[in-house]
C-alpha cells in the first residue's frame, strides 16, 4: 500500500511539474530574440575575439606615457679611517621622472631631482635639478617603420577578427534557424504519418467486420495490423527525432531549457515560395557575387598583415643604431631651499650626446628571420586561399546542388501526386474486390514514403541555403535572416 501511495504521489508531482512548465511559442523571431539575449555560444564567440581586439590595445600601450618615482635613504654610523677621506652619514634622494615613446623611434623623457648627503666633511649639501632625455632611431626603427607596422598589424587583425566574428555570429544563428525548420519538417511528418494510421485503423475496423461477414481473412486483417504498428512505430521515431532537435536547441538556447517548446503557426506555402525565389537568385550569379560575402574584406585584411608582418620579420636581425642626448641643469646648496634658490637663479647646465650601437653577432637571427618569414608566408597564403576557396566552393556548388534539389522536390511532388490518384483509384478497387489488401497496404506505404521524402528534401534545401548564407551573410533574399 505503501509503494503504491508513493508511486502516485510521484507520478502526481511529475504532472504538477510538467504542466508548471513555460509553454514557449516557437518561432524565428522568437528564435532571433532568445539569440540577441547573448546565449553561451554568442559569448564564447565574442570572447574568443576580444582576446584580439586585447592585443591591439597592449600594442597601443607600449607609446603610453609613464610615470616613475624612487626614494633612497642611508643613515650609517660608520668613521673614517682617515681625515682627508669623507664618509658619508646621510643620504637621501628622490627623483620623478616621465617617459613617453613615440610611433616614429624617438623616445622622449623628463625628471626632477633632489639628493642631500651629510659626510664627515659637509652637512646637508643638497643638488636639485631637472633634466631631459631623447632617444631617436637611426636604422632599425627609424621614422618608426617598426614602430607603425606593429601597430599597423595589431588593428588590422583587430577588424578582420571583427569580420570574423560577425560570420561566426551569422553562422551560429543560421545553425538554430536550421534547428526550427528541422522542428518543422519534423510536425509535417508526423502529421501526415497520424493522418495514415488514422486511416490505416478505419480500415482494420472494416476488414473486421468483412472477417465476421466471411469476406476478408485473417491474412488481410495480418497485413492492417502490421500496418498499423509500421506507423506506430514511425510515430514514435519521429517523436524521438523531434525530442532530440529540441534538446540541441535547448543546448544552444539555455534560456529554453525548462520550457515546453510548441510550434507557433507557420505557413509552408510562403516558406516554400520564399526558398524557391532565393534558389533562383542565386542561380543568376555565374561567379560568387563577392558584394555579398565578408570573405573578400577578410582577404584584404589578411594582406595588409602579411605586409606589416613581412616588415617587422625583416628588421628583426638588423643593427641597431640610436642617437641619444641629455640636458641636465642642477642647483648646489646646503640645504633644500637654498638649493631650488640657486636653481632657478644660477643653474648650472650640462649636456651629452651619443650614439649606441648593437648588432647581432654570427648567423642564429638570420637563420630566425629566415624561419619565421616562411611560417607568414604559408600561414597567411593557407588563410587566403581558405577564405577564396570557401566563398567559391559554396557558391559553385550550392547552386548544382540547389538545381538538382529542387529537380527532386519537383519530381517527389509528382510523385505524391500521382500516387494520391493512384491510392484513390486503388481503394475503389480494393471495395470492389479487385484487388487485394496487400496491394492496398503497399500503394498506401509508397505514398506515405513518397510524402516523408518530399519534406526531407524540402529540408535539404533549406539547410543547403542556410549553409549558403554562412559565406554569403548579406544575400539580398527574404530568407536570410542575417540582414
Amino acid at each position: 500500500m505503501k509503494n503504491l501511495i508513493f508511486f502516485l504521489s510521484f507520478m502526481l508531482l511529475t504532472i504538477v511539474a510538467v504542466s508548471a512548465s513555460e509553454i514557449v511559442q516557437l518561432d524565428e523571431p522568437t528564435l532571433f530574440q532568445l539569440i540577441k539575449n547573448n546565449p553561451p555560444t554568442t559569448q564564447s564567440i565574442e570572447a574568443s575575439y576580444l582576446g584580439v581586439d586585447a592585443g591591439r590595445a597592449q600594442a597601443n600601450d607600449i607609446y603610453a606615457p609613464t610615470l616613475s618615482a624612487s626614494a633612497n635613504i642611508l643613515d650609517s654610523d660608520e668613521k673614517a679611517l682617515n681625515s682627508f677621506i669623507p664618509v658619508t652619514n646621510k643620504y637621501k634622494a628622490m627623483t620623478l621622472s616621465i617617459n613617453k615613446p613615440l610611433q616614429y623611434g624617438v623616445a622622449l623623457g623628463g625628471k626632477v631631482f633632489t639628493e642631500q648627503s651629510t659626510n664627515t666633511q659637509l652637512t646637508d649639501a643638497t643638488t636639485t635639478g631637472y633634466g631631459l632625455y631623447l632617444s631617436l632611431d637611426l636604422y632599425k626603427d627609424i621614422f618608426g617603420r617598426t614602430s607603425r607596422a606593429n601597430i599597423d598589424l595589431a588593428e588590422t587583425s583587430s577588424r578582420r577578427a571583427d569580420l570574423e566574428k560577425e560570420i561566426q555570429l551569422a553562422g551560429f544563428k543560421n545553425n538554430i534557424r536550421k534547428l526550427y525548420w528541422a522542428l518543422v519538417a519534423n510536425n509535417e511528418a508526423l502529421k501526415i504519418t497520424k493522418t495514415l494510421l488514422s486511416s490505416s485503423e478505419k480500415q482494420l475496423k472494416d476488414a473486421n467486420k468483412r472477417f465476421k461477414s466471411g469476406v476478408a481473412d485473417k491474412g488481410e486483417l495480418a497485413r492492417y495490423r502490421s500496418q498499423i504498428s509500421s506507423r506506430k512505430a514511425s510515430l514514435i521515431s519521429i517523436r524521438w527525432e523531434k525530442s532530440q532537435l529540441e534538446q540541441q536547441l535547448k543546448l544552444l538556447l539555455p534560456e529554453l531549457s525548462e520550457s515546453e517548446i510548441k510550434l507557433a503557426p507557420y505557413n509552408i506555402d510562403a516558406a516554400v515560395g520564399s526558398v524557391l525565389a532565393c534558389s533562383a537568385m542565386i542561380q543568376k550569379f555565374d561567379k560568387a557575387p563577392m558584394d555579398f560575402t565578408k570573405y573578400d574584406e577578410v582577404v584584404d585584411y589578411l594582406n595588409k598583415e602579411e605586409n606589416s608582418k613581412t616588415k617587422i620579420t625583416n628588421n628583426y636581425d638588423s643593427v641597431d643604431l640610436k642617437l641619444i642626448g641629455e640636458y641636465e641643469s642642477t642647483g648646489k646648496a646646503f640645504s633644500q631651499s637654498d638649493s631650488l634658490d640657486d636653481l632657478s637663479d644660477d643653474g648650472r647646465s650640462s649636456m651629452s650626446v651619443g650614439l649606441q650601437f648593437s648588432m647581432p653577432l654570427g648567423s642564429t637571427k638570420k637563420e630566425t628571420r629566415q624561419i619565421q618569414d616562411e611560417i607568414n608566408k604559408r600561414l597567411y597564403s593557407a588563410q587566403k586561399r581558405d577564405a577564396l576557396g570557401k566563398v567559391k566552393s559554396y557558391h559553385s556548388q550550392t547552386i548544382k546542388s540547389v538545381g538538382l534539389l529542387n529537380q527532386i522536390v519537383f519530381n517527389q511532388k509528382e510523385n505524391t501526386k500521382h500516387l494520391s490518384q493512384s491510392l484513390r483509384v486503388s481503394k475503389r478497387k480494393y471495395n470492389q474486390a479487385r484487388i487485394t489488401a496487400q496491394q492496398l497496404v503497399q500503394e498506401q506505404d509508397a505514398f506515405l514514403q513518397s510524402n516523408l521524402d518530399e519534406i526531407s528534401t524540402k529540408l535539404a534545401v533549406i539547410s543547403l541555403l542556410m549553409d549558403y548564407f554562412n559565406v554569403f551573410t548579406d544575400t539580398p533574399c527574404e530568407l536570410n535572416g542575417n540582414l
